[in-house]
């Protein structure tokens, strides 16, 4: 059933649109139950705020549940007794409707499409308009691309898994005999391990390289392809799960993606553990973030047990995770702070999306206060 639905959405325009409809119908009588869940976490306060904030509702009508962003970006401002209202930044006026803001806080989605209005939009209200965003043109500059990642972290000497990147054909092929094979390829773009196949001897390789030079090879997107670039990670055969420390502000969240039997990927497989988290993984996810331009950042790592060492696999801004009440340690939910070298465990039942919000509001105060320090003196 799910694959007729998800056929349907992507290929004929009248049954997306009489699906989204009955979704749409759907979603609007589950809204106050789904409300009431969204009230069971503990609230996040902030004193002071004044600024003029625009919220924009997530883009696709099937988002919402506890996965929505604006839900809980709207409960946070109410809670605060803040400005806001929403905005609609996908009108063909959104320069006008935003024009007045002080903070614009849109959800990163991770599609190419939405990520080209996206970084379009949010790089002109930055620059021109002088409106703090979350996320930012900075953010959205590294958030779903795997290459630009791997670049910046490499630039940094961050512990990132050993990759193959090249835009040059006749190297791609000239590098076959060197490879140690299974590879991971990968394209740039794709969460939940979407977009990325393991390739298991030469003639493979041969093969994937000859077509995304080509025509192109096909990706999890239907209207997008894998053109020009060959990415090649090393397969890290003694790994048997990956973890994501997420940090924002002082608070440290995680848990562990189990990799199924017979399957050389962990992330989208569901399987998740909570447990405590490694001081060695916490403080490299921290060096990770002070290096990366991020609010919050959820930062994938890999353990070798041959080589004892973690390993980056990726970063986001963006965690699709229902509600941090869900991240238990011992079937409490909370957050860990880091004092002294030691993790420190809080209880806590918290949105991410709340604790974002308070960090950027935070920021621009700052940024503003400086601004009129500046202007007086």
């Amino acid at each position: 059933m799910k694959r007729k639905v998800g056929w349907a959405l992507k290929n004929n325009p009248f049954a997306r649109r009489l699906i989204i409809d009955w979704v749409d119908k759907k979603n609007r009588r589950n809204f106050s139950e789904m409300l009431d869940l969204v009230n069971t976490a503990d609230k996040v306060s902030i004193d002071n705020c004044n600024l003029r904030i625009g919220i924009v509702k997530d883009e696709d009508v099937l988002s919402l549940s506890l996965h929505s962003y604006w839900p809980k970006f709207e409960r946070f401002a109410k809670n605060n007794n803040l400005s806001y209202s929403f905005v609609n930044l996908h009108a063909d006026n959104w320069i006008k409707a935003a024009e007045n803001l002080d903070v614009v806080l849109w959800r990163p989605l991770s599609n190419p499409s939405s990520l080209y209005e996206e970084r379009t939009k949010i790089a002109y209200l930055e620059k021109f308009l002088k409106i703090s965003c979350y996320p930012s043109s900075d953010e959205l500059w590294l958030y779903e691309d795997k290459i630009r990642q791997y670049f910046h972290m490499v630039a940094h000497n961050l512990p990132v898994i050993p990759t193959f990147i090249s835009f040059d054909e006749r190297e791609c092929f000239d590098k076959l005999d060197s490879f140690n094979y299974p590879l991971i390829g990968k394209a740039y773009i794709g969460s939940g391990s979407l977009c990325v196949t393991k390739i298991n001897n030469k003639t493979e390789a041969k093969r994937h390289i000859a077509r995304v030079f080509a025509g192109g090879l096909e990706t999890c997107f239907p209207y997008f392809k894998q053109k020009g670039y060959v990415y090649f990670q090393k397969y890290i055969d003694d790994a048997t799960f990956d973890l994501r420390i997420i940090l924002v502000g002082e608070m440290i969240f995680g848990y562990y993606r189990m990799r199924p039997k017979h399957d050389f990927r962990a992330s989208g497989a569901g399987l998740i553990v909570y447990n405590d988290l490694p001081l060695e993984a916490v403080l490299l996810a921290k060096t990770v973030k002070e290096k990366m331009p991020s609010t919050i950042l959820a930062v994938d790592l890999l353990s070798s047990v041959r080589e004892n060492k973690f390993y980056i696999i990726e970063t986001s801004i963006a965690i699709d995770i229902d509600t941090l009440g869900e991240l238990f340690l011992k079937d409490i939910p909370g957050y860990y702070i880091l004092k002294d070298g030691v993790l420190e465990f809080h209880e806590g039942k918290f949105w991410l999306q709340e604790l974002t919000f308070k960090e950027i509001l935070k920021e621009t105060m700052i940024q503003k206060g400086s601004l009129i320090h500046n202007i007086i003196n």
